[in-house]
């Protein structure tokens, strides 16, 4: 049985590819599944699993999640 006195934490990572002017730029973005609310967001000037990666422990950290932290959703948007 599981006894939990708070919520499961669900967290989305996006990452968008946008354009501008033929320039690139990247948007990476981590939200609360559930609420909708943005947890954490960075543009970077290039593609990076480093910056993925330095991006989703920050913002765990920032919101004390590691604990409660059960799915991390990734997708990847290109428009």
């Amino acid at each position: 049985m599981f006894d939990r006195t708070e919520p499961v934490l669900i967290l989305g990572y996006h990452f968008f590819t946008l354009t501008r002017r033929s320039k690139f730029c990247y948007l990476y973005l981590i939200i609360n599944i559930y609420s909708r609310m943005i947890v954490a967001w960075e543009i970077h000037q290039n593609e990076s699993a480093e910056h993925a990666s330095q991006m989703i422990t920050r913002a765990c950290h920032g919101i004390a999640a590691m604990e409660r932290l059960q799915v991390l959703y990734s997708e990847m948007v290109v428009q």
